[in-house]
C-alpha cells in the first residue's frame, strides 16, 4: 500500500464511522439512541366507560408499538465493536502514514512529505498576488470636484475635472513577472515529485485495512466476523 491508497483509506474510514456516529446524518446514523428504544403508545380508552354507564359500550386499552427506526436490524453490541476496530485501524493507519512521511526525501532539499506539502501550498499562495503586480499598468479616472467661492458678494459654485494617473513603480511588473514565473514552475516540479513520492512510498504492510476501499456500513456488519480474524 502506498500513501495515497493510504490517503484514500483515511477518508473511507471515516466516512464509515460517521455513517455510525455523526451528528449530520440525523436520525440516519446507526448508533443514534432512538434506534435501540422501543417505542410504543397505550391508548387508554377506557377512560371513557365512565361516559356511557347505562349504554352497552365496552372501551379497551389498546398498545400500539411504533415502527422502529433502526430499518437494517443492526445489533447494538456489534456497532459498539464495529466503532472500536474501525477506531484501531485508523490508529494504525495514522501512524504508518506517519512513519513513512518523516522517511520521505523530496527534492534535492530532501523534505519530509509534510513540509513539501506546506511549502508548495504556501508558494501558490504567493501566485495569486504575483498575478496582480503582473497585471499593473498605468490608467487614467476622472472624477468631479467642486469648489465655492464668492463674487460681488454673491457665493458661487463650480466645478472641475480631477484625472488620477495611477501606475507601477519603476521595474515593479518585470520583477514580479519573474518570480511568478520562477515560482510557478518551481511549485509544478514539487507538485510533481510529491505526488511520485506518494505513489512510490510503501507502508507497513500490517496497517492495510483488511476490508476494500470501497467498503460502507453494511459491508463492515455483514463481514465482520472473518475481518477480525484477518
Amino acid at each position: 500500500m502506498n500513501l495515497k491508497k493510504a490517503f484514500q483509506y483515511q477518508k473511507a474510514i471515516k466516512n464509515i464511522m460517521d455513517e455510525l456516529i455523526s451528528c449530520n446524518l440525523g436520525s440516519s446514523a446507526a448508533l443514534l439512541p432512538a434506534k435501540f428504544c422501543e417505542v410504543k403508545d397505550i391508548h387508554k380508552r377506557s377512560e371513557l366507560n365512565y361516559l356511557f354507564p347505562t349504554e352497552e359500550r365496552n372501551y379497551q386499552d389498546e398498545v400500539k408499538i411504533k415502527k422502529s427506526l433502526n430499518v437494517q436490524g443492526y445489533e447494538l453490541p456489534k456497532l459498539l465493536k464495529i466503532y472500536s476496530y474501525l477506531a484501531v485501524c485508523r490508529r494504525k493507519l495514522a501512524q504508518a502514514i506517519a512513519d513513512c512521511k518523516n522517511e520521505m526525501q523530496i527534492g534535492e532539499e530532501k523534505f519530509s512529505y509534510d513540509a513539501a506539502v506546506i511549502y508548495a501550498n504556501d508558494l501558490r499562495a504567493t501566485l495569486t498576488i504575483y498575478e496582480v503586480l503582473v497585471s499593473l499598468k498605468e490608467e487614467e479616472r476622472n472624477s468631479v470636484n467642486e469648489i465655492t467661492f464668492s463674487s460681488n458678494n454673491e457665493r458661487l459654485s463650480a466645478e472641475y475635472t480631477v484625472t488620477t494617473v495611477t501606475k507601477p513603480l519603476p521595474g515593479v511588473v518585470e520583477a514580479a513577472k519573474a518570480e511568478y514565473n520562477r515560482i510557478r514552475a518551481y511549485t509544478a516540479d514539487l507538485s510533481d515529485m510529491i505526488e511520485a513520492a506518494a505513489l512510490m512510498s510503501r507502508l507497513n504492510p500490517a496497517a492495510e485495512p483488511a476490508f476494500p476501499i470501497t467498503a460502507n456500513l453494511d459491508y463492515i456488519y455483514e463481514h465482520f466476523e472473518e475481518l477480525q480474524g484477518k
